[in-house]
């Protein structure tokens, strides 16, 4: 190798600093070491020795890497595969939903459809049983008008020599009753009853019960009943205490707490009332004598 090459023999500084003389023998207070190497080949096979550790330090940084990369590749096909499931799931839950909604639209219709088919069937039957209801009640009427007419004839036969009923007045049982058609308190209808030799109506039993409702004509009429001198206890006119009460489902209730009177409604039920209110009429009581 020339003299000028990369590589000189140890001693070629030495010598070149003897001849010139002029380089010094420090430069900035450091003192320059000589080159002791016995060779080039011994630095050439250090140079190499270091390329060869940098290349491999290489080699390992990409071997761990490429190592890296490929678990981070296959984590990533994981995710996308995962995903792809998920997708996969995900259409198959909306087409399931789709087929539920679906199904549950058509029971709700079904179940509407049957609804309003119950409806109109309950609707019809609930007809026919007012209609047969109302039928049946007028054949009833119907049947204690007959009855009270034949009892009245009978009566009217057997005891040819009584008395009859004064004019107006209509017989059942022995009792002559009379249907008053006036606006009035209690105690007019009570004395107007007394002025007449009677009394307002006491009703003993479920036939003269039925007799009266079938008469009312619509109407509702003051009765002989009270709890004037004791609030629940109801008495007659004439004094006496109930055998027998025909009272409207939650009555007697002393609505507004003053009720002491009585009432029969045009169904002939019995009702409490203020006994200074007025209804559409009364019904005096007398005895039919002989």
């Amino acid at each position: 190798m020339a003299p000028g090459g990369i590589y000189r023999r140890c001693e070629e500084p030495h010598h070149a600093m003897s001849k010139e003389g002029t380089i010094p023998s420090r430069a900035g207070g450091f003192r320059f070491q000589q080159c002791r190497c016995g060779s080039e080949t011994m630095c050439t096979s250090i140079l190499y020795l270091a390329n060869a550790i940098s290349v491999l330090l290489w080699i390992i940084v990409l071997s761990v890497m490429i190592s890296k990369n490929s678990e981070m590749a296959k984590e990533l096909q994981q995710l996308r595969s995962t995903q792809t499931a998920l997708k996969v799931n995900g259409s198959n839950t909306e087409k399931r939903l789709e087929v539920l909604h679906s199904k549950q639209s058509i029971q709700e219709l079904k179940v509407n459809e049957s609804l309003q088919k119950l409806g109109a069937v309950y609707s019809t039957e609930k007809n026919n049983v007012n209609k047969i209801m109302g039928e049946m009640q007028a054949d009833q009427r119907k049947i204690w008008a007959e009855t009270f007419k034949l009892q009245n004839g009978l009566y009217k036969i057997n005891a040819s020599a009584c008395q009859m009923c004064p004019e107006g007045w209509m017989l059942n049982r022995g009792q002559c009753y009379s249907f008053q058609i006036t606006s009035k308190h209690w105690s007019f209808a009570r004395t107007s009853c007394e002025a007449q030799g009677a009394q307002l109506v006491v009703i003993d039993n479920s036939e003269e019960q039925a007799f009266l409702t079938s008469n009312t004509k619509k109407k509702n009429y003051w009765i002989g009943l009270n709890d004037i001198q004791t609030e629940n206890t109801f008495v007659w006119v004439d004094g006496r205490t109930l055998s027998y009460n025909h009272w409207y489902p939650w009555e007697p209730n002393n609505a507004g707490k003053g009720e002491d009177c009585v009432i029969m409604n045009s169904l002939g039920w019995w009702e409490d009332r203020e006994c200074g209110g007025t209804t559409d009429g009364w019904i005096c009581e007398k005895s039919w004598n002989c």
